[in-house]
């Protein structure tokens, strides 16, 4: 079975993530945060909401779709109907993570991407099914677990990505 690749209505590609770059990535993901990242954050700590040092990072493998997805195109922009992805690269993910707190708020979950309109699309790292995990969105400015803040798009990234409605219409008020 070779790897899977998504179909989109319109592709902006970058070159795909090399196999070395993957790996670092899934280091990556659950190491504890370093001395520079917690010096980043302390310089920050009136947005924290909580202390850094007990964040639960996302700690599973990652989806084969998701690699594959990475190794096909490392970042790019997609589009498919009205659903919009500006996938993050390998290089941009753990940076964007932590950046927007994802962890405080929403642990467990890996931010992937945005839509282009201020909603972060997650992979539900610790629920996974078969090897696919979930995915969700919320919007960048009000992060949370709750159903009033996040919601799931699709199963798998590959149900995401053939999706064609925009993924703030999939938001039940």
């Amino acid at each position: 079975m070779g790897a899977w690749v998504p179909s989109f209505d319109e592709a902006w590609r970058r070159p795909g993530a090399t196999p070395a770059q993957l790996r670092e990535l899934e280091a990556s993901i659950s190491a504890p945060l370093s001395a520079e990242e917690l010096g980043r954050l302390d310089r920050d700590r009136t947005a924290l909401p909580s202390d850094p040092r007990g964040w639960c990072l996302p700690s599973g493998p990652l989806p084969r779709s998701y690699l594959d997805l990475l190794a096909w195109s490392n970042g790019g922009e997609f589009l498919s109907g009205e659903r919009r992805f500006q996938f993050l690269s390998t290089a941009e993910l753990r940076t964007e993570m932590l950046s927007y707190r994802v962890p405080a708020h929403m642990p467990g979950m890996l931010p992937i991407g945005l839509n282009g309109s201020g909603t972060l699309y997650f992979l539900d790292i610790d629920c996974q099914i078969g090897g696919e995990a979930p995915v969700l969105a919320a919007s960048a400015s009000d992060l949370g677990t709750d159903p009033d803040q996040c919601w799931q798009i699709a199963a798998s990234l590959p149900d995401a990505c053939a999706g064609t409605i925009g993924v703030d219409d999939l938001r039940q008020a």
